[in-house]
């Protein structure tokens, strides 16, 4: 919770969300001078950054993808920008984040054609792609026969959990927790008000706000749009839902990083991060899995993931594990088709102050939304006064799915 010396009078920017993007845009606007205000609803990175896979995807998996080609250029380019991140060379100081792996690997089944599906997607990306073979394979892949094709990937697999608490250290503006019902405005040109988590209606002098809530965008729009016509329509107009049933399955017997290929899709089977969970793993199953058991129960979705993960790796026998589901409500930005873009979304919105909707699309493409909400904030006029400091530590970071004390194994 915050106090009133957190939350100043004037501040050059609002960001409402503290998810990857909203963290990420903080740092990038502090960098360039501006003061920034943060103002999150409960836990830095609750929703889809902490439900996230932590992959900073290179592209392979979507090699049969029609966009493949400016897909894959996008998260080439943020690849050099997480790398120099996470090794402090530049852009917020990332280097205590936790790496789960340095690599992700690419396999198939044993039938023709989902090795030649895999001999192509590696080779739509050859560099930093390379085939395994023998006693270079992962220790999941042991017991595999010979005909089961696997590609390691160089593309990282990160915490999400340290990755929002290192973002948060690398920034030096307040943050301070909404209302769950905040109900922000703009209550006259240049000044933002809400009600924060005490329930009691705050105001400060701004000259943007920056939307990076992910769902809670919608409802953010609506409020901020207020003054025009059709604002809920407005909301519906900039945004769009896809989403996702994970699974959480605990008692692995080592841990994976990577994605099942499906025959001739630009989606995989199963994609597959891990935990380590005592002597054990857990094995955190999303990839077509999740986003087709949208419609099943959450016994029907436990059904598939095991037929999937029997599928996808046979040899492996995880007969003692118990398993779990996880609904994601993941929020993009519309694309003219309602298909997943490829790219990060930032929208202005027509209101009664200058305001920006974010989404970055994937976790690796947050830099350069924030990027894109610089560019825009510079263009509009808007100048930086200098950053402030906060006068009290930062939010804490929500806790990683499994983690949850709802969870039920089963």
């Amino acid at each position: 919770m915050t106090n009133e010396r957190t939350i100043p009078d004037r501040v050059d920017v609002v960001i409402f969300g503290g998810g990857v993007a909203g963290l990420w845009t903080r740092w990038r606007l502090e960098r360039a001078g501006y003061s920034t205000l943060l103002l999150e609803q409960s836990s830095l990175g609750q929703g889809q950054t902490i439900a996230s896979q932590g992959i900073l995807h290179r592209g392979t998996k979507y090699a049969f993808g029609k966009d493949v080609a400016q897909a894959s250029m996008e998260l080439l380019l943020a690849q050099e920008v997480w790398s120099r991140a996470l090794h402090g060379a530049d852009g917020p100081d990332l280097r205590r984040v936790a790496i789960l792996s340095p690599t992700t690997v690419l396999w198939t089944s044993e039938n023709f054609l989902s090795r030649f599906t895999g001999a192509v997607a590696a080779g739509v990306l050859k560099s930093g792609v390379k085939k395994l073979e023998g006693d270079a394979r992962p220790a999941a892949f042991k017991g595999a026969p010979k005909g089961v094709g696997v590609w390691e990937i160089d593309e990282k697999v990160v915490d999400s959990s340290t990755l929002v608490r290192e973002l948060a250290r690398s920034a030096r503006g307040p943050m301070a927790n909404l209302a769950l019902d905040a109900r922000p405005r703009w209550a006259t040109t240049g000044v933002l008000s809400w009600i924060d988590a005490a329930g009691r209606e705050r105001a400060t002098h701004t000259a943007a706000a920056v939307l990076c809530a992910g769902v809670g965008n919608k409802s953010l729009v609506a409020s901020l749009s207020s003054a025009q016509a059709g604002s809920d329509a407005v909301a519906r107009h900039v945004a769009q839902r896809r989403p996702l049933h994970m699974v959480m399955m605990r008692g692995a017997p080592c841990d994976l990083f990577g994605h099942c290929i499906r025959e001739l899709s630009d989606k995989p089977r199963l994609t597959v991060t891990s935990a380590r969970d005592s002597d054990s793993f857990v094995w955190y199953l999303g990839g077509s899995l999740a986003e087709d058991g949208v419609s099943r129960d959450e016994s029907a979705q436990i059904d598939a993931a095991k037929l999937a993960v029997r599928e996808c790796l046979p040899w492996i026998d995880v007969t003692g594990a118990t398993w779990a589901t996880l609904r994601v409500d993941r929020a993009e930005g519309r694309t003219p088709t309602g298909k997943r873009p490829d790219t990060p979304i930032v929208s202005p919105i027509a209101a009664g102050g200058h305001t920006l909707a974010v989404w970055p699309t994937k976790l690796a493409l947050a830099p350069a939304a924030a990027g894109r909400v610089f560019d825009l904030i510079e263009t509009a006029g808007i100048r930086p006064t200098g950053v402030i400091d906060a006068d009290e530590p930062t939010l804490s970071p929500a806790p990683l799915p499994w983690k949850e004390g709802g969870v039920r194994w089963r």
